[in-house]
């Protein structure tokens, strides 16, 4: 026998049969020619077989598959590793469809299919893309997914929960529009989104719906830890309500044909106003308008009809009143308001002429509780105002004189003759004037005026004298 340069022992022709090999004792020192039976299945065929034993590589000791060793199995001593340097390396079911595909080329995108069809891969710019959705739960109860909208463009993305025995409808949102696209670029067609922003100032997150157009995307809503920010309208249906307070106190709705502001808890309805509170008519008219420390006005068709003032309320237009004012029923006898003018005061006198004919006057009103009897004595006194009303009586014009057929008195006098005679008394008035009818001298009374001295007496009307008369008074008894 002889060894060959390449570590190969030849044996000599014509040593042993066709068949039979060289055995080498457990010793390792000699050997013998022999047979293996063609029964021994325990060593593997020149030509492949089965293996029924373990094969053993050693650290960084490769199994190599591929003409050109495309393929290889081996372990470093730290990690396992599957490496495929030509074409995909793909996971194949038993149907021979691919389940999972890593593809060729730098970045080696991952794929998963089902029936042959890709479900998700992975991607350089949106990390992984799911085709469809996804669900979670060992029931698939929660699903999240996306899908077209009919033969459109659209497609929606959707999150719900459907476990029926615990929350029926737990979605998260639904029926958002996307234009297919997979980038939020306002440029590339994307009409809405929902995403969470990093709150600088605490630390947590916010929450945005961005809605709009292609090219022109705004933020509706934002929620954050302050509360919840809406740029736009908030629609609510008919008989839906904004509720506010615990014990859901106040209520704002409409129930489809009339609205209310509802208050139905404790305490009481406050509207308040920095400078104004004003209710106006869906045209703009005002309705009510109350300033801060300033009056509050009511208005009928946008027109004042009445204004509180530092003192009371003036009136615009006509006062109609059921019932009695200062216990007087002036709705049962609006006489009892004959004679009262516009502007009139305190301290101003008003008479109504009840009766003329028959050459006589006959007087209601202040200082005349019922009415008086014919053309009586009148005391005025001075600086101070009357008003003598004769509006139901036009043919017996009055008027004031200085006597009985005498010539008219005109100071401090207007309207004289008229319906309403408006006589303010001056200091310089003579003690006595008459007022007299100017078509029928009969009907004449004696006007006395008082609240100056006569000659230097004080002056007094009374009803009797006192019993211990002042020496320096005139007094004029009625009784």
């Amino acid at each position: 026998m002889a060894l060959k340069s390449n570590g190969v022992t030849q044996v000599p022709d014509g040593l042993g049969t066709p068949g039979q090999v060289l055995k080498v004792n457990s010793a390792g020192t000699a050997g013998e020619w022999g047979s293996i039976a063609t029964t021994d299945n325990t060593k593997l065929p020149l030509a492949g077989g089965t293996m029924t034993g373990d094969v053993l590589y050693n650290d960084d000791i490769k199994a190599k598959f591929g003409t050109d060793s495309d393929l290889q199995i081996y372990h470093d001593g730290t990690n396992g590793y599957l490496k495929n340097d030509t074409g995909a390396f793909r996971i194949v079911g038993d149907q021979g469809s691919s389940a999972i595909n890593v593809a060729a080329g730098y970045g080696n995108t991952v794929s998963l299919y089902y029936g042959g069809s890709t479900k998700l891969f992975t991607d350089n710019s949106c990390g992984v893309v799911m085709q469809y959705g996804a669900k979670f739960g060992t029931g698939g109860d929660t699903i999240v997914e996306n899908y077209q909208n009919g033969t459109s463009s659209q497609r929606y993305f959707e999150a719900r929960n459907v476990f029926q025995s615990g929350i029926t409808d737990g979605s998260i949102f639904g029926g958002m529009s996307f234009r297919q696209h997979q980038s939020y670029n306002a440029t590339a067609g994307i009409t809405g989104y929902i995403r969470g922003v990093a709150n600088g100032t605490s630390g947590n997150m916010n929450l945005e719906i961005i809605t709009g157009t292609a090219g022109s995307l705004t933020q509706k809503v934002l929620i954050k830890d302050a509360g919840v920010d809406i740029t736009g309208d908030l629609s609510f249906g008919d008989n839906d309500k904004a509720i506010f307070g615990a014990g859901s106190d106040l209520k704002i709705y409409h129930d489809g044909s009339n609205s209310y502001i509802r208050d139905e808890g404790v305490g009481g309805l406050f509207l308040q106003g920095s400078n104004s509170i004003v209710l106006e008519a869906p045209t703009g008219g005002n309705m009510l308008y109350a300033q801060d420390g300033g009056p509050v006005v009511l208005y009928h068709n946008a027109s004042i009809r009445l204004t509180t003032t530092t003192g009371g309320v003036n009136v615009d237009g006509i006062v109609t009143v059921t019932g009695t004012v200062d216990g007087r029923d002036v709705a049962a006898d609006g006489t009892k308001l004959d004679g009262i003018e516009a502007g009139a005061t305190a301290d101003q006198t008003t008479i109504a002429v009840s009766t003329a004919g028959s050459n006589v006057y006959k007087f209601t009103g202040d200082g005349f509780p019922v009415e008086s009897g014919d053309n009586p004595n009148m005391y005025f006194d001075r600086g101070q105002t009357y008003v003598i009303n004769n509006s139901q009586h036009a043919s017996h014009p009055l008027d004031i004189r200085l006597s009985d057929g005498g010539a008219a008195y005109t100071s401090g006098v207007s309207g004289a003759s008229g319906a309403k005679v408006t006589f303010t008394v001056p200091m310089d008035a003579p003690d006595k004037l008459v007022y007299q009818c100017t078509s029928h001298s009969a009907m004449v009374g004696n006007i006395y005026i008082t609240g100056k001295g006569i000659n230097g007496y004080a002056v007094e009307v009374v009803s009797s004298l006192p019993s211990s008369p002042d020496s320096n008074t005139i007094y004029f008894v009625t009784g």
